[in-house]
Formats: structure tokens, C-alpha cells, sequence
């Protein structure tokens, strides 16, 4: 994997070394992104605090430049606009910001971009999330609400750092991240 990191040094390893986690490794080793950037700021306004690519190359890109307004709130299930905001530090939000940028990477890296056509693996995980999607009472967050992949995007990053909310909020969500984490043949702490 090829890291792009145009922030300082000490960032940068303060980052790497958060995100050392064996389940972590577990997951890149069995499912290799090609480039993990960490940038100073993403978006024409620094507004985008993540962002997943796949197709051509599997791309994780995490904004180490976010603004002071995208963390350090409660998550209220249902109302919090993502799981990434409930971060108490920025550090902590950068981390649960690549949690769920990793969901898009568990849900999508197999998926064809365009016209290609998905492996029976990658139908089944996309029909796991299509109907969970539709069957939940209401996803955990708001940028959960967007689409079927924020949904699980969002869904994972609770599953890591608001088990017991996701579980009660949305137990449908719960199931699966559950489902889609076996169907890949991951496991998570």
C-alpha cells in the first residue's frame, strides 16, 4: 500500500500508528487498499473530512486539515449528523472518519465501477445493505440516511465506536454489519 501523506511527519505517524490496530491490519491485509492519503484539507471549502475511491485504484483518502466544527459533539442516534463528530478530539475524529471511509472499503472494493459486472460475492454484500437499508427504523446518523452506502459506511464506524447505540437504535443496521463482515470473512474486535 502506498501512503501519500502531504502532512507533517509527526501527523503522519501519529495517524499510521492509530490506525496499527490488528483488526485493522487484519482487514488491509485480506482486502489491500492501493493508496491511503492523508491530506491537509479536502474539498473546494476543506468540507469533505473523508472520501473512499475504487474502480481503477482503491483509494482511502482521510482530511487532516478538518475544521474545528466537525468533532467533539455527543453521538444522539438518529440526530448526529455522522459518527465521525461524536470524536472528542480531532485525532479521534480523523480516526472514526477512516473507520467509515474502511466501511466503504468493505462494502465496494469488488464493485465494478461502471457497467462491469459484480462477483456473486459482491451481489450478495450489496443485497445484504439493500435491504437492510430499506428495513431499518431509521440509520444511527444523518449521513446515514443519504444512501445505501453511507448507510453502511456509518453503520460500521458505530459498529467500532457505538456498539450498544447501533444496537439499540438500529439493531436491523447491526445485523448487518454483522452479515457483511462474515460474508467477507473479516473479523472485528
Amino acid at each position: 500500500m502506498k501512503i501519500t501523506a502531504l502532512v507533517s511527519k509527526a501527523l503522519e505517524r501519529q495517524f499510521l500508528t492509530d490506525i496499527a490496530v490488528p483488526w485493522v491490519l487484519d482487514i488491509l491485509k485480506l482486502l489491500p487498499l492501493d493508496d491511503l492519503q492523508i491530506l491537509p484539507k479536502q474539498g473546494s471549502r476543506n468540507s469533505i473530512n473523508g472520501s473512499y475511491s475504487w474502480g481503477a485504484g482503491l483509494t482511502l483518502s482521510i482530511n487532516a486539515g478538518r475544521k474545528r466544527s466537525t468533532w467533539g459533539g455527543t453521538l444522539i442516534p438518529g440526530s448526529s449528523w455522522s459518527v465521525s463528530t461524536a470524536g472528542t478530539s480531532k485525532r479521534l475524529a480523523m480516526l472514526r472518519t477512516f473507520v467509515h471511509e474502511l466501511g466503504h472499503h468493505i462494502h465496494l472494493h469488488d464493485q465494478p465501477v461502471r457497467g462491469g459486472r459484480a462477483s456473486q460475492l459482491s451481489q450478495r454484500v450489496d443485497a445484504i445493505v439493500g435491504v437492510a437499508f430499506v428495513r431499518s427504523r431509521g440509520p444511527i446518523t444523518m449521513y446515514g440516511q443519504q444512501s445505501a452506502r453511507e448507510f453502511f459506511a456509518e453503520s460500521f464506524a458505530a459498529y467500532m465506536f457505538e456498539r450498544a447505540a447501533l444496537q439499540q437504535h438500529d439493531p436491523v443496521a447491526f445485523k448487518m454489519v454483522v452479515d457483511v463482515l462474515a460474508a467477507r470473512g473479516l473479523t472485528v474486535r
